[in-house]
């Protein structure tokens, strides 16, 4: 069948868009061919094909196929930026706990109302840390795909 015939296609990492065209309704067919997974990009009934309806609905997949790898290619790029912006926040900011840590735990002088303000700071710091962690995960595909292994380095924040 048709469906078959594209789920060979996706599975052999075709990327270009299929246009099924079948001879009679069939709501589940439709489903099945336009479903992501499987990769159809329009049904056609054979009834309704002439030259103009062929060419225009090939001329929006392939300009549809167009506009998504481009976005494709910028998500990349953002990712790949995002992943850099949180490498760059995270030494400093583990650098600060680490040296606001020290201060709380070593620092005999400092007064209740100030070992409260490094408290709020380290907490502060280590939320900031996890929500570094999560963008991250985000950003760790497209950076592993950049140079072939992770350049994301593991943020651990001080509790």
């Amino acid at each position: 069948s048709g469906v078959q015939l594209i789920k060979q296609a996706v599975d052999a990492h075709c990327q270009i868009p299929f246009i099924v065209v079948t001879g009679q309704l069939n709501p589940q067919i439709d489903r099945e061919s336009l479903d992501v997974g499987i990769g159809a990009a329009d049904c056609i009934l054979k009834s309704e094909i002439d030259a103009d309806v062929l060419n225009r609905t090939i001329q929006h997949n392939l300009m549809r196929n167009h506009l998504m790898s481009q976005g494709a290619g910028k998500m990349s790029a953002i990712l790949k930026e995002l992943g850099q912006v949180c490498h760059g926040l995270n030494s400093p900011l583990l650098a600060m706990l680490t040296r606001a840590q020290l201060l709380m735990n070593e620092d005999t002088s400092l007064t209740q109302h100030q070992q409260s303000h490094l408290a709020e700071i380290v907490e502060q710091g280590n939320l900031l840390v996890m929500e570094i962690r999560k963008l991250n995960q985000l950003a760790e595909p497209a950076l592993r795909h950049r140079s072939g292994s992770s350049q994301v380095e593991d943020s651990q924040g001080l509790h």
